[in-house]
């Protein structure tokens, strides 16, 4: 069970990572415009609109984003058993930026929902909300990024040492750090290769 995602096939990956998520999308912007356009006026317009698009958007948050955490997971932590000890890189600060990007991503769609509801669309009033929350969100959206490339790097890096079972360059693992940085391309591609070091190995 710990290792599910480094067993799944590569299409099951590619379907959870993307196909779902993206009929997900689909699905709610039609629904949202076509509510859009069913309104006669602006003073028509009713902010619980809103809501069935961020429920989409969260959902769809969850499946993709959520696929490719659980994805770094195994890999960072199930994985990395495979790499010698004396080179195995230390995954307590890569276990918090796995999570941290997740956590992020589904508050942000209720934070949005809050903003929102929060307009009185008739009177034209300022929000009532927290200025302070926006603030925030500034650093926690660039640690974010932070943290994905810094998945990106752990992971390549990781997967490769557990291949080579020796020091490696970023030379070495160029090649994995841009195929999981084009996940949708680089599944293909990656997975079959870890599902057979999985598949040979009794431990796992």
């Amino acid at each position: 069970m710990k290792t599910l995602f480094l067993r799944l096939k590569h299409w099951q990956l590619f379907l959870l990572f993307f196909v779902v998520p993206m009929i997900i999308y689909l699905v709610t912007i039609v629904s949202f415009m076509a509510k859009m356009f069913t309104l006669q006026r602006p003073n028509d317009f009713d902010p619980s609109l809103f809501t069935g698009f961020f429920i989409g958007v969260f959902l769809m948050i969850i499946i993709s984003h959520g696929t490719m955490t659980l994805w770094n997971w195994n890999v960072g932590t199930e994985l990395i058993k495979k790499v010698p000890s004396e080179i195995r890189l230390n995954n307590r600060f890569f276990k918090f930026t796995t999570i941290f990007p997740f956590i992020y991503l589904l508050l942000m769609p209720l934070i949005m929902m809050q903003f929102i509801s929060s307009i009185d669309f008739e009177s034209h009033q300022p929000p009532d909300f927290n200025p302070m929350i926006f603030l925030l969100i500034i650093p926690c959206h660039f640690f974010t990024i932070f943290c994905a490339f810094y998945n990106i790097y752990f992971v390549s890096k990781t997967y490769k040492t557990a291949v080579l079972q020796r020091e490696i360059t970023f030379n070495d693992y160029v090649g994995e750090f841009f195929m999981i940085m084009f996940f949708i391309v680089g599944v293909w591609i990656l997975q079959p290769r870890i599902n057979q070091m999985i598949t040979s190995d009794a431990d796992f």
